[in-house]
C-alpha cells in the first residue's frame, strides 16, 4: 500500500453504504474526498463528479465495490484486462464493481491534492471468499507464525526506529472516518491491518542485527506472509458489506 490508508478503500466503504442505502449521497461524497482537495472521475471531457458516478452505479443494480491491493507477486484478484492490471499494480490499489458491466477504478493523485480515478470496464471479478471472519483468522495465524520468524531474525535493533513510523500509522487511523453502517468487526480488520502493514514496512527497512545477505533474504522471505495478510484484512474490511 503506497498510502496508509488507500483511498479506494474508503471509496469501497462509502460507496458500499450509499448503494445499501444506509447514508445519503451528500455523506458518501464527503466521506470519499475526506482531506483531499477534490476527486474527479475520468479526466477532460469525461470528467465527473463521484455523485453522478454512483448514482449511475446504483441504477445499474450495483450493490457492492471491492477493494483490491496487489503486490508483485501477488496480483492473482486482479480481473484484466493487462493495462487496468498494470495501472493497479503501480498504484497499489484499486476499487472494481461486480455489475453486469464490471467497471474498475485506479485514483492518482494530482500535485495540486486532489485525486483523478482512472475508469475503466474490467473482466469479471473472482468471488471474494471468506469475508471479515476469514480474514481475522488469516490475519492472526500470520502474525503468529511472523512473530515467531521475526524474534529467530532478531530484529530488535530496529525498534528504536519505528516509534515514529508507527505513530504515522496511527495519525493516519485517527483520521480516517467511515460511515456508521460499516461493522465493528470490519473496522477492527481494517485497524489491525494497516497497523501490521506499517510494521511489516519498518521491518523491511530495519538496520537490525539481520546483516548479512542471508539474513536479509530471511527477513524478506519471513515478511512476505505477513504483508499478504495484512492485505487481504485490509481489502476484506473495506469491502464488507453493509446492506
Amino acid at each position: 500500500m503506497t498510502s496508509l490508508v488507500p483511498r479506494s478503500g474508503v471509496l469501497a466503504a462509502w460507496a458500499n453504504s450509499y448503494l445499501a442505502g444506509r447514508c445519503s449521497l451528500d455523506d458518501a461524497m464527503t466521506g470519499i474526498v475526506g482531506a483531499d482537495r477534490f476527486h474527479r472521475v475520468g479526466r477532460g471531457a469525461d470528467e465527473e463528479a463521484w455523485s453522478i458516478c454512483l448514482g449511475r452505479l446504483r441504477g445499474s443494480g450495483a450493490t457492492a465495490v471491492r477493494l483490491l491491493l496487489p503486490a508483485p507477486g501477488d496480483v492473482a484478484d486482479l480481473p484484466g484486462p493487462a493495462p487496468f492490471n498494470r495501472a493497479a499494480l503501480e498504484a497499489s490499489e484499486c476499487a472494481v464493481v461486480d455489475t453486469a458491466a464490471p467497471t474498475g477504478f485506479v485514483p492518482e493523485i494530482d500535485v495540486d491534492g486532489g485525486v483523478f480515478w482512472s475508469v475503466a470496464p474490467v473482466d469479471r471479478p473472482r468471488p471474494l471468499l471468506g469475508g471479515t471472519g476469514e480474514a481475522t483468522r488469516a490475519l492472526a495465524e500470520a502474525m503468529t507464525e511472523g512473530s515467531e520468524v521475526l524474534e529467530r531474525l532478531d530484529l530488535a535493533a530496529g525498534r528504536d526506529r519505528a516509534g515514529q513510523a508507527l505513530s504515522e500509522v496511527e495519525l493516519a487511523l485517527s483520521g480516517l472516518v467511515l460511515p456508521e453502517s460499516i461493522e465493528p468487526r470490519a473496522v477492527a480488520l481494517i485497524s489491525r491491518g494497516i497497523r501490521l502493514a506499517g510494521m511489516v514496512s519498518v521491518a523491511l527497512h530495519a538496520e537490525g542485527a539481520a546483516v548479512t545477505a542471508a539474513e536479509s533474504a530471511g527477513r524478506s522471505a519471513a515478511l512476505v506472509p505477513l504483508a499478504r495478510a495484512a492485505r487481504r484484512a485490509v481489502e476484506a474490511g473495506f469491502s464488507a458489506r453493509q446492506g
